[in-house]
């Protein structure tokens, strides 16, 4: 299971819009990362992912720390963005090769 290529992510060098300066607004493609959230990547979206200022803020709180980075739980209702929220988190500390 560990050598199956079928959840491999990306190269680092893929994720280089996540290293950039990100506001909110901001549209970005998300290149491979292995599994992704339900449904992300199809319809008329294909691998766009919209940056919130929610997004943001997490990351910001998070990456202060980056000896204790498991502080938070994304918890509510369905429908609310927990698993955009997690691949954007996800993403972006890949990028940052945490």
């Amino acid at each position: 299971m560990l050598n199956d290529k079928k959840f491999a992510p990306a190269p680092y060098a893929a994720f280089h819009a996540f290293r950039n300066d990100l506001n909110a607004g901001d549209e970005i493609v998300v290149p491979k990362l292995g599994q992704s959230p339900k449904y992300f990547g199809e319809y008329f979206h294909q691998r766009k992912l919209l940056i919130t200022e929610q997004m943001l803020s997490v990351w910001q709180e998070i990456s202060v720390d980056r000896e204790n980075s498991l502080k938070r739980v994304l918890s509510g209702p369905m429908g609310v963005g927990k698993s955009y929220l997690a691949l954007f988190l996800a993403a972006k500390a890949y990028a940052e090769r945490w």
